[in-house]
């Protein structure tokens, strides 16, 4: 676990604004028509949107499709490398990406591909055996100055976890993160910060069953099968003011959870499961020029069709509600 060791800084530009894309749930390795539908969808957002970096946030590559004849991961998942970066490189945008439950069910394991990944010029993908880094975004004025960090975390699998179910960023990779923000705060102060993974932790339901959110929920919220304290650590902390997920194809929603953001992106990617329009969240980060002090200007959804989403509220119903991640402890998905 660490920073990522690509050499380009990232910088607020000099009107003190930063823009991310967040693609999620791409799934590569699809042998039919789907890998090409899904570059579409990602040229279409980085055109219109040009952003400063894009978040990867998860299951970039379907490595269950390891064998499958005629897809990209016929003979390797590292195969699938050259399609799923091509839109990024034409259109010179960095990305950095964190594993989903699905990266590394092929041949390839974490590491391995951490290391594809890595080899790209473009690529601010950071850690060592897994997805768990900090990246921190440059001050408009001073390109050696930090005023934002991102911090990726590795959700886990959906096999082998602690309980049955779907796993959790794990205690070792919190404890890494106390360590290293406090070091960080010793070194630049308290800093705006983000924290991005594919799983989102189980506090997602109380959100969605008991605060105003913004968006969509029409699947079951598949969060983590057992709470590793995460949200506790991320809010004890103070930086983090918001969390970014996937992994919920049907839910894009996003609202404000007693001081932290949860926000799902869009689905981008056509192979697996589908409902909502195919796209991106888009997100505005605005660094103050005279207090260098960071927030969240503003975000939306970039749907492939050009459409720009401006979410509407959500206000909690009590006949749509849920209690238990989807398969947590060998349970189905119907609350």
């Amino acid at each position: 676990m660490c920073g990522a060791s690509f050499s380009q800084k990232l910088q607020f530009d000099s009107n003190g604004y930063f823009k991310v894309v967040q693609l999620t749930d791409l799934h590569f390795g699809d042998p039919g028509e789907a890998d090409r539908a899904t570059q579409h969808v990602m040229r279409t957002v980085l055109e219109i949107e040009t952003p400063d970096l894009v978040w990867i946030s998860g299951d970039w590559v379907a490595g269950y499709d390891w064998g499958v004849v005629g897809g990209c991961a016929e003979y390797s998942t590292g195969d699938c490398w050259p399609a799923m970066t091509e839109p990024l490189i034409e259109a010179n945008v960095p990305w950095a990406y964190v594993f989903g439950n699905h990266d590394h069910e092929g041949d390839l394991q974490r590491p391995e591909l951490l290391a594809i990944d890595k080899s790209y010029n473009l690529s601010m993908t950071g850690g060592v055996d897994t997805s768990t880094y900090v990246l921190q975004v440059m001050s408009a004025t001073n390109p050696n100055v930090p005023t934002f960090n991102m911090w990726f975390f590795d959700s886990g699998n959906s096999s082998d976890c602690i309980v049955p179910g779907y796993c959790a960023v794990s205690t070792s990779q919190l404890d890494w993160f106390r360590t290293q923000s406090a070091a960080l705060v010793s070194k630049y102060g308290h800093l705006y910060s983000v924290a991005i993974q594919h799983i989102p932790f189980q506090e997602i339901m109380n959100l969605w069953n008991y605060h105003t959110v913004y968006g969509t929920n029409i699947d079951d919220l598949h969060c983590s099968a057992y709470n590793s304290g995460e949200y506790i650590v991320l809010l004890e902390q103070g930086d983090v003011k918001s969390v970014h997920f996937g992994h919920d194809h049907l839910c894009d929603f996003y609202g404000d959870y007693y001081g932290i953001t949860f926000a799902y992106g869009r689905k981008t990617g056509y192979a697996a499961y589908n409902g909502l329009i195919h796209g991106a969240r888009v997100l505005l980060f605005k660094e103050d020029l005279k207090t260098h002090i960071v927030s969240l200007d503003s975000t939306w959804i970039r749907e492939v069709n050009g459409n720009k989403v401006v979410q509407q509220p959500h206000e909690p119903d009590p006949e749509d509600t849920q209690f238990v991640c989807c398969y947590a402890e060998g349970t189905g998905c119907e609350y």
